[in-house]
């Protein structure tokens, strides 16, 4: 038997909804995928971050339509909350390159962390490690812990001012609220997943609900991070391929 994912018959009521939008998005995919697999010599490190935040970018953008085409709207606003973050870090760390060093060395931060999970809960697995990787964990973890203290991120900003400085405000506030409720499943979160003809239970997929928007998300999103691959590495770019984008991104979206 063949195996079916999704709802295939749903599709085609989405693409038609969004005509302009599945008309327009592969000249963005073009431009992200060929901005970010471009051969560089020498590039600083923070510019190679960007690009690997870059092809994490068009990930998301088909997680996100995978979901939406397919009725799943609350899903797909989760992958456009994970596209905001890549979106608004890769221009943080464009403005802000000193930073670099921060987001690198955090990652010592999150292995300390994993081995206490095993240690804590899983001793088998835990006993399992190799002593002299534990020992370069903790040395490492010793070493940065003056530069974090008790902060949970890597950033000394929260993603809020980040998106700020960033100039992504107005995307924060709509992705943040919505997705971190769908992703924690807050109390209001949850009543935004009830069936509109019945307020007492979540709606099931497929649906329309959440569609449009994590469409027009992640289109924005996205189209920011081209101008932020521009940025860094063909400026010239900006008032061609980036306007033309820009332009298609509005045409699928008019102000309603």
């Amino acid at each position: 038997m063949p195996i079916i994912v999704g709802f295939p018959e749903f599709q085609e009521q989405v693409v038609q909804r969004h005509t302009v939008f599945f008309e327009t998005i592969p000249a963005l995919q073009k431009a992200l995928n060929d901005l970010t697999g471009e051969a560089h010599e020498s590039i600083a490190a923070e510019h190679h971050l960007i690009l690997n935040l870059g092809i994490l970018a068009g990930v998301s953008m088909m997680e996100i339509i995978l979901l939406a085409v397919n009725g799943f709207g609350p899903g797909a606003i989760k992958a456009a909350r994970s596209l905001l973050e890549a979106s608004v870090t890769a221009e943080y760390l464009r403005l802000q390159p000193h930073h670099y060093e921060d987001f690198i060395e955090f990652h010592h931060v999150e292995k300390f962390k994993e081995i206490a999970f095993l240690k804590e809960y899983l001793p088998e697995a835990y006993a399992s490690l190799e002593p002299e990787i534990v020992q370069v964990i903790e040395n490492e973890m010793t070493r940065v812990k003056d530069r974090f203290g008790n902060r949970r991120s890597w950033c000394k900003h929260d993603l809020a001012e980040q998106a700020k400085q960033a100039d992504y405000l107005q995307s924060y506030k709509l992705v943040q609220p919505i997705g971190s409720g769908f992703v924690h499943i807050s109390p209001y979160g949850l009543m935004k997943r009830f069936d509109r003809e019945d307020q007492f239970r979540i709606e099931v997929p497929p649906s329309l609900n959440w569609v449009e928007q994590s469409l027009v998300s992640g289109h924005v999103l996205c189209l920011g991070m081209v101008h932020t691959l521009i940025q860094c590495f063909h400026p010239e770019l900006e008032s061609t391929l980036f306007a033309e984008l820009e332009k298609d991104c509005r045409r699928a979206w008019p102000p309603k």
